[in-house]
């Protein structure tokens, strides 16, 4: 391991190089003090499942998982840039054309995790990785599947898809106008 990249509340993210090809990768690891913890291993592994399912230019790439020493972790491709978080903290909000760059190819990956039945369940800022390409251009990454959701049927997903929706619109149209009788008619206890 070269040097720590980040950390949370169950593991550490660090540059590692793997051998014996020399390239460089993103390793996660799960802290210590939760490797003996069946709820988070089963946790840290279905991220790992997870993602090495799918395929997408903007979802970070699997390349390994193991476990050295009984420690578990899963090695990904490794990234330039900086998380969307970052670049909104530095820079403040972003124009609109530059918001609809960005935006576009995460809900593509989106669209790609959605139709193999699986809910990220933490798509923020933090989550959302702008990778920076040798051209020089950049490229957003969806990280960190660890809270996601893997349906069995997609009669699950459809209805969890159609409950959010619902959600999202009833809130949508109740910034637009005052309460009213219709409006808590139309959206009923889910507005």
């Amino acid at each position: 391991m070269l040097r720590l990249l980040g950390a949370g509340a169950f593991g550490a993210v660090y540059e590692a190089v793997r051998e014996p090809l020399g390239r460089r990768v993103a390793l996660k690891v799960l802290h210590d003090q939760f490797v003996r913890r069946t709820d988070v291993l089963a946790r840290f592994q279905r991220e790992a499942q997870v993602v090495a399912q799918l395929e997408h230019p903007n979802i970070v790439g699997v390349l390994d998982v193991g476990a050295v020493e009984g420690a578990p972790y899963i090695a990904m491709e490794f990234l330039t840039g900086e998380s969307l978080a970052d670049r909104l903290e530095k820079h403040g909000p972003m124009r609109v054309d530059r918001a609809v760059d960005t935006i576009l190819p995460v809900l593509a990956a989106m669209a790609t995790v959605h139709e193999k039945g699986i809910v990220h369940r933490d798509l923020k800022p933090d989550n959302i990785y702008l990778a920076t390409l040798p051209t020089g251009a950049t490229q957003p990454k969806v990280l960190d599947f660890g809270v996601a959701k893997v349906f069995e049927s997609s009669q699950a997903l459809t209805r969890t898809n159609t409950m959010m929706a619902r959600r999202t619109t009833c809130r949508l149209r109740s910034r637009r106008r005052p309460a009213t009788s219709t409006r808590a008619a139309t959206c009923g206890r889910s507005g």
